[in-house]
Parts: C-alpha cells; structure tokens; sequence
C-alpha cells in the first residue's frame, strides 16, 4: 500500500498534531544475497529503535534463480511471532508481497525467510513505511 504525497503530507501533519512535535520519516530497507546457502535463509530487518514507532506497509521477497518451497513475510512483536504472508512454493522470479497497515514498537522487527533454497540463489527482500520519532 502505498500513499500518494498528499496523504504522506496529511499523516505527518497527523502524528505531529498527536505527538505534539513527533518527526516522521520514511522506512525503507532492502536486503539483497546473490549466493544465498542451501536450505532456509532468514532476513532479520533492524530493531526498532527506543522512542520510536515503526509503521510498515510494505513487504516483498523474490528467489530469481529457483523456486523455493516457501517464502514467510513475518514480524516480530512483543517477542511473539505473528505471519503476516505465507508464499507457498512460488516460482522462479515470482515476488510474494504483503501490503497492509502494521504498527512496531521498541524493539520489534519484520523477518523474511526463504525455505528450499538451492545453494547461490539470488534472494532478494524489500521493507518499507514509515517511523514515528517521538
């Protein structure tokens, strides 16, 4: 999901009024292996930092060079595991996504793990949204 400018405008505008001062800014990491391992790789994202919000609206992962036996879009909560996108046995190049609206605080992260890698697969991750400094 992604927001157009206006709407980027109208929800730091948003926080800032809530929050009384809080910054926004944008969140985007990508993760990129070109010579993943056999078997299951795993992406832990960055923690989110103390006095700080993360709002995730986007993920996605591809394997380019196989077709892994599952792709898991998930984040970490609390110390609770919660999957946000099972992608079962996808094709080569076939890109799983999630879009959607997830709040993270202190300490939480998204994860991405490839399962049924061959070894030298190209895997690639993308996480993006928003951070709200306090």
């Amino acid at each position: 999901m992604e927001l157009t400018e206006k709407e980027k405008e109208a929800l730091i505008r948003f926080v800032e009024t809530v929050l009384g001062g809080a910054r926004v800014q944008e969140y985007h990491e990508i993760y990129t292996d070109l010579a993943a391992s056999t078997g299951t790789n795993t992406k832990d994202f960055t923690t989110v930092h103390p006095r700080r919000l993360r709002v995730i609206t986007h993920v996605a992962a591809v394997n380019n060079i196989s077709s892994c036996t599952f792709i898991i879009l998930r984040h970490i909560d609390g110390g609770q595991t919660a999957i946000d996108k099972t992608g079962v046995a996808p094709l080569i190049g076939e890109t799983v996504n999630w879009d959607g609206f997830m709040i993270l605080g202190e300490g939480d992260y998204t994860e991405v793990e490839w399962q049924g890698c061959t070894s030298g697969d190209d895997i690639y991750a993308v996480v993006s949204g928003y951070e709200i400094i306090k």
